[in-house]
């Protein structure tokens, strides 16, 4: 690659329960290996509307929430699933764990609930935000949570920094176009935020206002050789893996900031400077576990794991099938989470949810 061309772009690139039926869909004597489904059977309209869109762990729980609000309580080595009410009248829109608890914000009503475990307790953090608002975020951030709400009425942005009924605004400096926040990851004194469509932004413990860091850029090749370097606007996912800000976007490959500041890096880039097609787009998720950066989301909705090196590998092992390996059983062709429990890799994903041992992760 021209590293002067790469220096002009930034370096760009480089609780009453019910019991779900343990039964997962297409059992059988002798399963594939690989990819399993993890037993926790959803309804057609909740495959349809996503699926789990959401995963936490507290000790040996996994937690799971799908994109119709409803909330999964299950255990690892186990297929049993518990639904656990939500409370409120409300359904879930973000999710964290932090602690011995998970935290969820809510679709309409601009509220944060703490769901404690053992107890499996509900408390309400008395967020006090007024009107019908999402929660865009919750997240852990400087041993407190940092949480984002909009709304829905004036698309008005407010965030806030606390815990229970002790909340600070952190607002000022955040846009006022009516794009809202998407997720959010507290690094040390820094807190990220991406955003639908206008980049990624930052706050630090000492600063008074939300900035925007710059934008990594996207060489596209035309045929008489000309190149146009796109803005990557459209981040979607957070992670910090060996130090680095690792940010995954809609309709680009992942890229990472050198210790957690500009500039830019690629994850992957071929001979030409150009991107390797064995690339992750469309990323939803970014997960590290184990000492290993996951990459799920839409190009493709098959789990991509990454190695420094080697670039970024599919863990496509009977992904998306039945456990037989014999049947398609991926109705939504996204993978929107992960989370892991001792030798086992959830991924939510295809309108299920899979698990699949660590052993069978490229080392």
């Amino acid at each position: 690659m021209n590293t002067a061309w790469m220096g002009l772009t930034g370096f760009m690139l480089l609780l009453g329960c019910s019991k779900s039926n343990p039964t997962g869909p297409g059992t059988s004597m002798g399963p594939a290996v690989g990819w399993h489904d993890a037993g926790l059977v959803l309804s057609s309209a909740d495959q349809g509307a996503g699926g789990v869109q959401w995963l936490s762990v507290v000790g040996n729980r996994i937690i799971a929430s799908t994109a119709s609000g409803k909330v999964f309580l299950g255990r690892q080595g186990s297929t049993q699933w518990d639904s656990v009410p939500f409370p409120g009248g409300d359904s879930v829109y973000s999710q964290t764990a932090f602690d011995s608890s998970v935290y969820f914000g809510t679709r309409s009503t601009g509220q944060v609930w703490q769901l404690t475990f053992p107890a499996q307790t509900w408390t309400n953090m008395r967020l006090g935000s007024s009107g019908r608002n999402n929660v865009d975020f919750v997240t852990a951030w400087r041993n407190r949570l940092a949480t984002s709400t909009f709304n829905l009425a004036d698309a008005s942005f407010h965030s806030y920094w606390g815990m229970a009924g002790n909340w600070t605004e952190i607002s000022k400096g955040w846009l006022t176009n009516g794009d809202d926040a998407t997720m959010a990851l507290g690094l040390d004194s820094t807190l990220f935020s991406t955003t639908y469509s206008d980049g990624l932004w930052r706050r630090s413990a000492s600063d008074t206002a939300w900035s925007r860091v710059p934008d990594p850029l996207w060489p596209e090749k035309y045929a008489n050789d000309s190149i146009y370097l796109w803005h990557m606007n459209t981040p979607r996912a957070l992670a910090l893996y060996e130090g680095n800000l690792w940010v995954g976007y809609l309709n680009y490959p992942p890229v990472y900031l050198t210790a957690v500041d500009t500039p830019w890096n690629s994850s992957k880039i071929d001979s030409a400077g150009l991107a390797s097609p064995n690339l992750p787009t469309s990323t939803m998720t970014l997960f590290v576990g184990n000492g290993r950066l996951f990459s799920g989301g839409n190009g493709p909705s098959t789990p991509m794991v990454y190695k420094d090196g080697a670039g970024w590998q599919y863990l496509s092992q009977n992904w998306g099938k039945s456990d037989d390996g014999k049947s398609v059983v991926c109705s939504v062709d996204y993978t929107f989470s992960f989370a892991a429990i001792n030798d086992t890799l959830y991924a939510a994903g295809c309108g299920s949810l899979f698990k699949l041992p660590w052993n069978l992760v490229p080392q």
